[in-house]
């Protein structure tokens, strides 16, 4: 891990809590770099989660597989951002969820094991856990007033506002489920969209 994605990634979370010097030693010496090539799963349904995920290049897309064989697209997690399975880790119960590669990435794995100690060494884990916990919950509710209450076409413009630097990447298939309508709808849609411009 190079100085400089280890400066990244406490960037990141100074930018949630202040991490003081004698606190960040308590993390760093365990974090691990990993990458992954485009398409595969950093964790797959089924799968007992471990840890968390800290993106540093490329981004994921994090899914439900449906007993219908369809695929539910949840969100997608950019560099700067976490992705895990959260309620795998604090259950320590199977994985419901699929985070998966869209392009080759680069990522800081941080084990949950890690993680429940430090929340017992320094009172700045605490505090993290509980602001991230907020950012999830407030991400949650969001999302579900946008597929509640937004017309589609809403939606996508919402989606392009998000991720609009990576549209170019991601199949239409998986913009359709992210938005939770056909790839037909979102055809038109984009095509409506295009008749504006």
């Amino acid at each position: 891990m190079s100085q400089s994605e280890i400066n990244e990634f406490r960037c990141r979370l100074s930018n949630i809590v202040t991490i003081p010097d004698d606190a960040w030693e308590m993390l760093a010496p365990d974090l691990k770099v990993i990458d992954f090539a485009a398409k595969s799963y950093l964790i797959e349904a089924g799968d007992l989660a471990s840890g968390m995920y800290f993106i540093l290049k490329g981004f994921v897309r994090v899914f439900f597989s449906g007993q219908d064989g369809n695929e539910y697209t949840k969100a997608f997690r950019l560099a700067g951002e976490l992705a895990a399975p959260y309620s795998s880790l604090i259950l320590n119960e199977k994985s419901k969820l699929n985070i998966q590669a869209c392009v080759e990435i680069r990522c800081v794995f941080i084990p949950y094991d890690l993680i429940r100690r430090l929340y017992d060494l320094h009172p700045v884990w605490n505090h993290l856990g509980r602001k991230i916990a907020e950012i999830i919950f407030i991400e949650r509710e969001r999302r579900e007033w946008e597929l509640l209450t937004m017309k589609a076409q809403e939606r996508y413009e919402k989606f392009l506002d998000l991720y609009g630097c990576i549209k170019e990447d991601i199949p239409q298939y998986q913009v359709a489920s992210y938005l939770g309508i056909s790839p037909v709808s979102l055809s038109r849609i984009m095509s409506q969209t295009r008749g504006r411009l």
